[in-house]
């Protein structure tokens, strides 16, 4: 039984975080926020930030978030 509810706890646990990371934009590679936003293409935003993974700066395209916009 405490085996089941600790799984439970993790579970649920997880779904939460994983939840919490999906409202703010972050680098779909690294999960970093981005440095600044570039041009909208209706309701979407391209995010740019420089990744120290790949060791260079790239952009991912995401929905327009206001307070990031600028």
């Amino acid at each position: 039984m405490n085996r089941k509810l600790s799984l439970l706890s993790l579970a649920l646990a997880s779904l939460v975080m994983l939840a919490c990371n999906k409202r703010q934009n972050a680098c779909p590679i690294d999960g970093q926020p981005p440095e600044w936003v570039g041009q909208r293409n209706g309701q979407s935003c391209e995010y740019f930030h420089y990744s120290v993974t790949e060791k260079k700066a790239h952009s991912w395209w995401a929905e327009c978030s206001l307070e990031k916009t600028r």
